[in-house]
């Protein structure tokens, strides 16, 4: 029973420590009327994106039109649209929810953004008919969208988005790093114990 209490402190104290890893919505960018082709490999869109709260990007979400398989090659790239140079972060993704909201987890990319930097979000189709959606928005709002190159339309035009920060996910440890720390915190408290009521 000792040996379980110990056992439950050292984690106590370890996720006291730590503490959990929150992600919390950044920025967004609404899908109301708009459709953009993502099916044809000579499509590229890359949409701007402005960090407005400083932390590490985890996440991005794109509105998935109700159309083709929902494949399509997303990227990252840091800096403001256009972008040319090698992309941060680049995969073939499903986007697998029909007309709603599809989560990418970009995590293992390590993007940590302060205030004020920019991205870009990129989509390129794979030939496999996705569509993504999004909005005209007012010259007022900032990031506009761009097309192989090019400012999209008259640049009002903009894919629609959310982003993710984990806040303070420079300082959560790896989940090895975790293991090691909550057996060496569990060992401790167990070496302490043992030294206190030696007799």
């Amino acid at each position: 029973m000792r040996k379980i209490k110990l056992f439950a402190l050292g984690w106590v104290i370890l996720l006291t420590i730590t503490g959990p890893a929150y992600a919390i919505l950044d920025q967004v960018s609404p899908y109301t009327d708009a459709i953009f082709n993502a099916d044809e490999s000579i499509y590229t869109w890359q949409q701007q994106v402005t960090v407005g709260i400083e932390g590490k990007l985890v996440g991005v979400e794109l509105y998935r039109y109700a159309s083709g398989t929902g494949n399509l090659n997303f990227f990252l790239n840091i800096g403001p649209a256009w972008q040319s140079d090698p992309n941060n972060f680049q995969s073939i993704i499903n986007l697998a929810a029909i007309s709603d909201w599809n989560y990418i987890d970009v995590s293992s990319a390590g993007l940590y953004f302060n205030v004020g930097d920019q991205f870009v979000i990129g989509i390129q189709g794979v030939d496999e008919g996705t569509y993504v959606g999004g909005s005209y928005l007012p010259p007022e709002y900032p990031d506009p969208l761009y097309q192989n190159g090019s400012a999209y339309d008259d640049g009002n035009w903009r894919i629609g988005f959310h982003t993710y920060v984990d806040e303070g996910g420079a300082e959560v440890p790896e989940p090895s790093t975790t293991v090691f720390l909550g057996s060496g915190l569990i060992g401790l408290a167990g070496y302490g114990r043992k030294r206190f009521f030696k007799k």
